[in-house]
């Protein structure tokens, strides 16, 4: 994905549609850490855009191409993370890189 291939309301949808997927399939657990995935555009900056997620309580590691962004275990839900990804979609722009998914185990 582009940097300038997503907007909000539709990554929100496509997070919201996948989480109704998975609850179909089975239980979901109520707590889990959530890995966030960036791409890399050519504008990409991954050192700053590491420490910000840092600063933020994340952990991060990648390079120019794409980025892992973890939570602390969190309680989980479509809302709670839609709204995070929505946080970090938006932050990551200003970094050259563009959401690119997300997943938990659990």
């Amino acid at each position: 994905m582009s940097d300038d291939s997503w907007d909000a309301e539709t990554l929100r949808l496509g997070t919201l549609y996948t989480w109704a997927q998975l609850e179909a399939e089975g239980p979901l657990p109520d707590r889990a850490a959530v890995d966030f995935e960036f791409v890399g555009t050519d504008e990409a900056q991954p050192m700053p855009f590491t420490m910000w997620l840092r600063m933020r309580g994340l952990t991060a590691e990648g390079d120019a191409t794409a980025l892992r962004a973890t939570t602390e275990e969190m309680d989980l839900s479509a809302e709670a993370i839609a709204d995070l990804e929505g946080e970090l979609a938006e932050g990551a722009k200003g970094y050259g890189f563009a959401p690119d998914g997300w997943g938990f185990a659990g």
